[in-house]
C-alpha cells in the first residue's frame, strides 16, 4: 500500500472532531459545578476533573464511531478553527438569547392563555444529518417549537416544526431568517 492510499484510508476513518470534546468537557465541568472551583484544586474536583475527562473520551468516542459514521472529516488549519470557534460562539449566544425570548414569550402565553399554535414547514439546506440533528435539537430546545417530522427534498430538508404560538403571517419570515443564520453557522462548523 502506498503512502497515499494509506494517508487517504486514514483520512476516511478519521472522524474525531477535538471541538466536539472541548464542548463537552465544559458542559461536564459547568453541570458537574467543578468549573467554578477549579481553583482550588482540592479531592474532589480533581476526581472530579478526571471522571470528566474520561467520561467525555468514551462518550466521544461511542459517537465518533456510531453516530457520525457516515460523516467525513477535512484536514483544517488553524484559522479553519478561529471560524468555527467563531460558529460556535455565534450558535451559542444566539441560542441562548432566543431561550430567554422564548421562555418569556411563553410565560406570557401561559398567563393570559393566548395561544395560537401552527406547524410551519422550514426549508434548510444542510447536507449531513449531524448538520440537520444538531439544527433540530436548536430549534426543539426552545420553548414553544418542536421539531415534528424532517423530509429529504432533492435540494436539502424540510422541517415540519410546531409553534405553540404563531399570531400572523409576518413572522414566519423572521423565523425563516433565525434558522438561515443558524443554518450558516452550523454549515460553517461542519464544513
Amino acid at each position: 500500500m502506498s503512502r497515499k492510499d494509506k494517508r487517504d484510508r486514514y483520512h476516511k476513518t478519521d472522524r474525531h472532531y477535538p471541538s466536539l470534546d472541548i464542548l463537552l468537557i465544559f458542559f461536564w465541568l459547568f453541570i458537574t459545578g467543578t468549573l467554578f472551583t477549579l481553583y482550588t484544586l482540592d479531592n474532589l474536583t480533581t476526581y472530579s476533573l478526571i471522571l470528566g475527562i474520561f467520561t467525555v473520551f468514551i462518550v466521544s468516542q461511542i459517537s465518533h464511531r456510531f453516530v457520525l459514521n457516515g460523516e467525513k472529516r477535512q484536514i483544517v488549519s488553524f484559522h479553519q478553527y478561529l471560524s468555527k470557534l467563531k460558529d460556535w460562539t455565534f450558535l451559542l449566544s444566539h441560542l441562548f438569547v432566543q431561550l430567554i425570548i422564548s421562555n418569556a414569550s411563553l410565560v406570557r402565553q401561559t398567563f393570559t392563555k393566548d395561544i395560537e399554535p401552527k406547524i410551519v414547514h422550514i426549508p434548510v439546506d444542510l447536507k449531513s444529518e449531524s448538520e440537520l440533528t444538531l439544527l433540530s435539537c436548536m430549534i426543539t430546545i426552545t420553548p414553544g417549537t418542536l421539531v415534528l417530522k424532517t423530509e429529504e427534498v432533492e435540494d436539502g430538508y424540510i422541517l415540519k416544526t410546531h409553534f405553540s404560538y404563531l399570531p400572523s403571517e409576518k413572522v414566519q419570515p423572521t423565523i425563516e431568517s433565525t434558522i438561515k443564520r443558524w443554518e450558516r453557522a452550523i454549515r460553517g462548523l461542519f464544513g
